[in-house]
C-alpha cells in the first residue's frame, strides 16, 4: 500500500493539473526577494541571474529574463498550461464576484505566465515541468511592473457577466453548482427559472411582449435588406455587455400569445422580464464578447463551437423572412395581426 503523502508531496502531485485551491497556496508561499532591490539595477541583474560585468543596466532586460525562466519552468505543454492558466483565472473572476474572494495577487501572476507561455508546443502536449517556479517567478514580474487592474473587467467582459448573472440568479434563490470554472444551473432552479419568466410572459400576453421587442428593436431595421440586423456586436478590446435573448423571448410571446387574464402588461412586468431572460442566456454562456480567434481552435474545439453558436442564434437571434417574398395571400393574412 502507497504512503499517505505528505503535505508537500500532496502539493507537488496536485500541481501537475493545477487547481485553484494549490495554485493560491503556491502563490502565497513565493518569498518576496525583488522588492527590496528594485532601486539597485545591478542589483536586480544579480538576483534574476543576468552577468553583471556589462555596462548599461536596464530594467526590460531583467522583466524579459523573468519572462524566460517562467518559460523555462515548463519544457512542455506550454500551450496546455496557458489554457489552465484561462481556466485558473475564470474560476478566480467567478469567486470573486460571487463570494467576494480576493483576485490579487493571484490574476497578476496567472496573467504573466498565461503571456509568457504562449504559441509554443502542441496543443495537446502534456504539461511537465515545476509549477512553483513559474509563479514565483511571475509573482516577481508582478512586483516589478504593475500593469494595473482598470482595464480587467473590459477585457474578460465575458466572465465577469456570467458571474454577475451568476450572482443575482442565486441572490433571487436559483441555485447553482461549479466545477473548476464552469457553472451549471441546478435541475430544480432552471424548472423553476424557465416557469417564472414563462409566467411574466404569459401575464403580460405574448401580443404585448411582441408589441415592446419590436418596438425596442426597430433602430435595427433595415429598409433596403428587410431584416432586423439582431447581431453580436462584438469588439476587439472587450467591454461588451450581456444581451437581450430577443429570439428566446420571440418563442415564448408566440407561445403564450393570448396570455392568462387579466393581463398586466406594465413597465414593471416587462423590466423584470428582460432581466431575468437576460441573466438566464447570459448564465448560459454563449454569447461572445470579442471576435472568435480561429487560430487557436483546434478539430476538438470546433464541435462544441458548433454547439454554442446554434444555442446562440436559438437566444438571440429571431427568425425572419423578407416581406418581398411572402406570397400575396400570405401576406395579405398576416395584415389582420399587427404589432
Amino acid at each position: 500500500m502507497r504512503p499517505v503523502d505528505s503535505g508537500t508531496e500532496l502539493i507537488e502531485q496536485r500541481a501537475v493539473t493545477m487547481d485553484l485551491a494549490t495554485f493560491r497556496t503556491l502563490v502565497d508561499s513565493c518569498p518576496d526577494e525583488i522588492t527590496a532591490r528594485m532601486g539597485d539595477l545591478e542589483d536586480l541583474y544579480a538576483y534574476v541571474g543576468l552577468p553583471t560585468n556589462t555596462p548599461g543596466f536596464k530594467r526590460k532586460d531583467v522583466s524579459d529574463e523573468l519572462y524566460r525562466k517562467i518559460k523555462a519552468a515548463f519544457t512542455s505543454g506550454h500551450q496546455s498550461v496557458w489554457r489552465r492558466c484561462r481556466e485558473l483565472r475564470n474560476e478566480l473572476i467567478q469567486r470573486h464576484v460571487i463570494d467576494g474572494e480576493a483576485l490579487d495577487p493571484y490574476f497578476a501572476v496567472l496573467d504573466r505566465i498565461q503571456d509568457a507561455v504562449r504559441a509554443t508546443g502542441g496543443a495537446a502536449d502534456p504539461i511537465e515541468g515545476d509549477w512553483k517556479r513559474a509563479i514565483c517567478n511571475a509573482y516577481d514580474h508582478a512586483r516589478l511592473q504593475d500593469w494595473g487592474s482598470s482595464h480587467r473587467e473590459k477585457t474578460h467582459a465575458r466572465t465577469y457577466e456570467v458571474a454577475r448573472a451568476a450572482k443575482r440568479l442565486q441572490d433571487l434563490g436559483f441555485s447553482f453548482w461549479r466545477k473548476d470554472d464552469k457553472l451549471y444551473l441546478e435541475t430544480a432552479s432552471e424548472t423553476k427559472l424557465v416557469a417564472h419568466i414563462e409566467r411574466i410572459v404569459a401575464t403580460m400576453g405574448g401580443l404585448n411582449v411582441a408589441r415592446r421587442i419590436f418596438r425596442q428593436i426597430t433602430s435595427l431595421y433595415d429598409e433596403v435588406q428587410e431584416r432586423y440586423h439582431v447581431v453580436n456586436r462584438v469588439s476587439m478590446t472587450g467591454g461588451r455587455h450581456a444581451q437581450i435573448p430577443f429570439g428566446y423571448l420571440v418563442l415564448l410571446a408566440a407561445k403564450h400569445f393570448v396570455g392568462t387574464r387579466p393581463l398586466k402588461d406594465t413597465d414593471e412586468n416587462c423590466s423584470a422580464l428582460l432581466r431575468l431572460s437576460s441573466d438566464y442566456a447570459a448564465f448560459l454562456d454563449v454569447q461572445n464578447y470579442v471576435p472568435t480567434a480561429w487560430f487557436y481552435m483546434d478539430a476538438k474545439a470546433i464541435l462544441p463551437y458548433l454547439q454554442e453558436l446554434a444555442l446562440y442564434d436559438t437566444l438571440f437571434r429571431i427568425p425572419q423572412i423578407r416581406g418581398s417574398d411572402i406570397r400575396p395571400d400570405c401576406a395579405r393574412r398576416a395584415t389582420r395581426v399587427r404589432f
